[in-house]
């Protein structure tokens, strides 16, 4: 179960400070989100490639990440074209594919692409304990640091107790097929992965609260901005305002 695909690395990104890393990808998916217009879009989609270009992830991995994200955009293709009323540009049976249904189709492809891919160039370049420390040194939500760290845990020894299910259903020579039997074994299969995830939950809870747990993480990393993260800064907050005046053109024009 590869999670942290990103993470290794000396590129521009990965040696900027964790918490500015945050703090940059939240503002800057939050201005791709609300932005309308094609003008505004187009740029802001080629600055998010220009940030992953300083990232430099490994080809494949990347491409894979973002070919699985995109197949569920391409539900959308199938779709929206032909929900949106507006001007017909093709007619399929009783389908109606309009310019505005395609217009708005392409702005949510490039909007959700530019978001995905800023997320991947600040966010997946550090492990999820690094992130955790970097939102606690910002002052998140401890509720919310929890719940990144033991998701993160579990996933994995969840992904591990399926895995033995599948091997343990393979030497009873089980194959899956469209029938009653499959389903029902399945549904107890994912039955059974909620009761040892509950049962889990539970014996790791009492072992932390035998050690003093809390409700809290403390952080013995200290993080300190350094000239060269304040230069860093200085060159994305230039590309961030420059979104911004095309955020503010599609207000006033």
């Amino acid at each position: 179960m590869e999670t942290e695909d990103f993470v290794n690395g000396n590129s521009f990104i990965h040696q900027l400070d964790p918490r500015a890393r945050v703090i940059i990808a939240i503002c800057l998916s939050v201005l791709i989100s609300i932005m309308n217009k094609v003008y505004s879009i187009i740029p802001s989609f080629a600055i998010s490639i220009v940030f992953l270009m300083l990232a430099r992830p490994p080809f494949k991995r990347l491409l894979k990440r973002l070919i699985l994200a995109n197949g569920f955009i391409a539900i959308l293709w199938l779709v929206l074209p032909f929900s949106i009323e507006g001007v017909s540009i093709l007619r399929v049976g009783p389908l109606n594919m309009t310019a505005e249904g395609v217009r708005y189709t392409a702005l949510l492809t490039f909007k959700s692409n530019a978001i995905l891919i800023l997320l991947i160039t600040f966010i997946s370049t550090m492990d999820v304990f690094t992130l955790a420390k970097a939102m606690q040194g910002l002052h998140f939500p401890s509720k919310i640091i929890q719940l990144i760290i033991f998701t993160y845990r579990y996933l994995h020894v969840l992904h591990r107790e399926y895995e033995k299910m599948i091997k343990t259903l393979k030497v009873k020579c089980f194959e899956p097929k469209t029938n009653l039997n499959t389903y029902r074994t399945f549904a107890y299969m994912v039955a059974m992965l909620i009761l040892k995830s509950y049962d889990r939950s539970i014996r790791v809870e009492n072992a932390m609260r035998c050690r003093g747990y809390n409700g809290r993480f403390y952080n013995l990393t200290e993080f300190s901005f350094k000239r060269e993260d304040l230069k860093k800064i200085c060159i994305i907050s230039f590309l961030f305002f420059f979104m911004v005046i095309l955020k503010w053109k599609e207000i006033t024009y």
